[in-house]
């Protein structure tokens, strides 16, 4: 059976995906538990070197997670990154 979510597409029921703009699919199911709490630093404004601080991590190691924010939300700057992760559901 076929619904409409929030993003007005058509999904199964029960389907937690979710599309964004550009066609950007994503779940929250799809990020680690690391990638969640640096995405919420990144929507707290956090920089880089404050996360790396925070999550007790290098510098290079923050690089790397939301270098692959990106590649799953399909975006290339921090404020399309957590206004995506926003409409994907993966940020309140």
């Amino acid at each position: 059976m076929l619904v409409s979510d929030d993003s007005g597409l058509p999904t199964a029921q029960g389907n937690t995906q979710r599309v964004g703009p550009n066609g950007a699919r994503g779940r929250s199911s799809d990020l680690s538990a690391t990638q969640h709490k640096v995405l919420q630093l990144v929507a707290d404004g956090a920089s880089d070197l404050e996360i790396a601080h925070q999550l007790r991590m290098t510098h290079r190691g923050v690089r790397y997670h939301i270098a692959k924010l990106f590649r799953l939300s399909g975006v290339q700057s921090r404020v399309r990154l957590i206004n995506r992760a926003r409409l994907l559901g993966w940020i309140p």
